[in-house]
């Protein structure tokens, strides 16, 4: 893999964002957006976005996973594709020196209750929270999850900006988004993502599929300027990171 930016140089991907550190904004955690999408802005193949990253992709996102408190998934990602969201035994070893848990919080957000049986559910080791709203079968959600913390923030939405102080109550410092779409479109929109990191795939896929940002909130007009901070390359993927500019 090669950097491209701010100085080129050749680099292992296994070593991306190796020594990244977030910082720690005073009132509410850093927030950051993980996603891979196509040449063409689509984040889904057939409706999941692994058929989108390469294997260089999902060391990145170890690597990014391994530096957060939280780790945010909308119930819709979980519906789509099964989700591993450990972080390998090296980079857990890394985080217990620094300090932290081994694996990262799981917050999945839920207004619905619609969430299927998945394997992440039943993995050793792995705290889940569910954040959902009073009008959901909190019953239902605690037979699929029987280990996971249900939590119930508002009557029938989950406003972004009450997950993110929910959090900040708990300690978390800092969350990496990793879907999907309509999440990610109402975190932006809500002020409330500090940077992107973004695997560009070197794909057409076309079709219907999503892109980075949708929902009510993003389809009403965004206008969000970001500064790039680094570049790197390989077999013609990019991996790109950048920070969201503030006034």
């Amino acid at each position: 893999m090669r950097r491209l930016h701010p100085i080129a140089r050749e680099v292992d991907p296994s070593a991306v964002y190796g020594d990244l550190q977030f910082p720690s904004p005073i009132d509410r955690p850093y927030v950051a957006l993980n996603f891979v999408t196509s040449l063409d802005g689509r984040v889904a193949v057939d409706g999941r976005a692994s058929g989108l990253g390469s294997a260089s992709d999902r060391a990145v996102m170890r690597q990014l996973r391994a530096r957060a408190d939280a780790l945010l998934v909308g119930a819709g990602t979980v519906r789509a594709e099964p989700i591993d969201p450990r972080v390998p035994q090296e980079l857990s070893d890394a985080r217990v020196a620094r300090g932290r848990p081994p694996q990262p919080l799981l917050v999945l957000l839920s207004a619905s209750a619609n969430l299927p049986d998945r394997k992440l559910f039943h993995l050793p080791g792995v705290p889940v929270v569910i954040l959902t709203v009073r009008v959901a079968d909190v019953g239902q959600l605690k037979e699929v999850a029987p280990a996971a913390e249900v939590v119930v923030l508002g009557e029938s939405w989950i406003d972004p900006a009450e997950v993110v102080g929910y959090l900040h109550s708990r300690g978390v410092e800092s969350i990496v988004c990793e879907g999907g779409p309509v999440v990610a479109g109402e975190l932006v929109a809500a002020g409330l993502v500090d940077e992107v990191f973004l695997t560009v795939a070197p794909r057409l896929v076309g079709g219907a599929s999503p892109r980075l940002l949708e929902g009510p909130l993003a389809a009403a007009g965004l206008d969000v300027r970001l500064a790039l901070l680094s570049a790197f390359e390989q077999d013609g993927e990019l991996f790109l990171r950048y920070r969201i500019g503030r006034e």
